[in-house]
């Protein structure tokens, strides 16, 4: 975000504006991590840290209190995936799912001790990915087959393997020419599956019961994005994140929100290069989604419609990978100095140091009513920007657009008002945009006929 915008006068206090305060603190995991793949809050209070070395030849396990202190910390030999997935088991024990050239799966107990593995035989390099549990102590982790290639090893098919309690492989799914980007619970007996198919940039989620039947697919119709991670908002709502448009210097960040029968609510593209993960705002309908964005790490708080309301900037020396809310902070682990000397580390930010309620700040800029509409919808600008001697000065825009950016209507406030006449708009989700001088928001309007 450009430097002006630190210069704004105090109405300025709004939903696009970047917001950059010290967090609690920032603290390494040690000399050896220097790449994280995963975090986790257990169930003793600490947060469990998994990632790989530089070489990527060893993973580090570590757990660390809420003010950032090793409590533990241990290695292995192997490596995990940067999409990768950890979980805690209902007995408390961890699960780290790794590989190389066999599958491993790895249980530690609380202490951080080894308590065996299981392991897969492979003849070529390959993974799992990641691990839930499921009800009964199922578990279920992708295990991820690439090709012989040393020179370009790609995935060349993935299974979806069944393990009970005991670690016995109870069956295993084929995903030929697919990779399983991530798996995630849902209602004890079913299965959220993020796939990503081979040698294209799209994905889709399926949904399956523990007998491996497939129940239901979805997959976003505006974009063909690149998505790499699951999370649940609440019991009926789910999210997945990754990048549109697989060329560096054009990525999107891109979100889609989806429930539990898989009908996708919003999938959209937005300014941030990439998201990697996302954690739930306990006690609102928000969440915080972590992203990069011109080289700063960036906590963007996402409202249940999909706008981003607000940024926080931690670092530019930050490459977030993910992000937790617990009590009141939030936790974001990640590698800083990435390009150079990376090291793994973890900061701390008290949750009133990011905004994230876009609607006091809405009332006190402008009205956008009635919403769902099925004629008219009325905007009206607060009283305090609705006086001649702002009007006349600047003249201020609202866009308006379908799902896929095709601009439908650019309306002019005047006189502090404006209105857009949809009798003969059909039925649908749309966005509108309004231009200030200081700065611009976004939000959906609902026809409904």
């Amino acid at each position: 975000m450009k430097k002006w915008l630190l210069f704004l006068s105090s109405f300025c206090i709004a939903v696009t504006m970047l917001y950059s305060q010290s967090p609690d603190f920032t603290k390494l995991l040690g000399e050896n991590m220097n790449c994280v793949v995963d975090m986790i809050p257990a169930a003793d209070g600490n947060l469990i840290i998994a990632g790989n070395n530089k070489s990527q030849t060893m993973v580090f396990v570590t757990s660390v209190n809420t003010e950032g202190e090793i409590v533990w910390s241990n290695f292995f030999i192997g490596e995990m995936l940067w999409y990768s997935r950890i979980v805690q088991k209902s007995n408390g024990n961890i699960l780290i799912p790794m590989g190389n050239f066999n599958p491993v799966l790895l249980e530690l107990n609380n202490l951080g001790d080894s308590l065996g593995s299981i392991t897969l035989s492979e003849t070529t390099k390959s993974y799992f990915g990641s691990v839930v549990e499921l009800q009964d102590s199922l578990i279920f982790a992708p295990e991820i087959i690439y090709n012989d290639d040393p020179l370009f090893p790609d995935v060349d098919y993935s299974y979806l393997v069944k393990i009970s309690e005991n670690g016995n492989v109870i069956e295993k799914y084929l995903f030929n020419n697919e990779i399983i980007m991530d798996i995630l619970p849902y209602s004890g007996n079913q299965l959220f599956v993020l796939v990503h198919p081979y040698d294209t940039i799209h994905s889709y989620v399926a949904k399956y019961n523990v007998s491996g039947e497939l129940l239901a697919t979805s997959s976003c119709n505006t974009l063909y994005p690149y998505l790499n991670r699951l999370f649940e908002i609440n019991s009926s709502s789910f999210i997945a994140v990754g990048y549109n448009n697989i060329e560096h210097a054009n990525m999107q960040g891109t979100l889609s929100k989806f429930g539990m029968d898989l009908l996708i609510e919003y999938c959209n593209g937005y300014d941030a290069s990439y998201f990697s993960s996302a954690t739930h705002l306990s006690g609102t309908e928000n969440i915080f989604v972590l992203g990069q964005n011109n080289d700063y790490c960036i906590i963007n708080t996402v409202d249940p419609f999909g706008n981003i309301t607000s940024e926080y900037q931690i670092s530019d020396s930050l490459t977030g990978n993910t992000i937790i809310s617990k009590d009141n902070y939030i936790y974001v682990a990640g590698d800083n100095n990435y390009p150079t000397n990376p090291r793994a580390c973890i900061v701390k930010i008290h949750r009133d140091s990011i905004p994230s309620n876009i609607n006091e700040v809405e009332q006190n800029i402008f009205r956008v009513y009635p919403n769902p509409t099925s004629d008219f919808v009325y905007f009206e600008l607060d009283s305090k920007y609705n006086n001649p001697q702002y009007l006349n000065k600047y003249c201020i825009s609202i866009e308006i657009t379908d799902l896929t950016g095709h601009l439908m209507k650019k309306l002019v406030i005047e006189n502090g008002k404006s209105v857009w006449d949809t009798r003969n708009v059909k039925s649908g989700v749309y966005i509108y945009k309004i231009n200030l001088p200081e700065f611009s928001t976004k939000g959906k309007i609902v026809i409904k006929k």
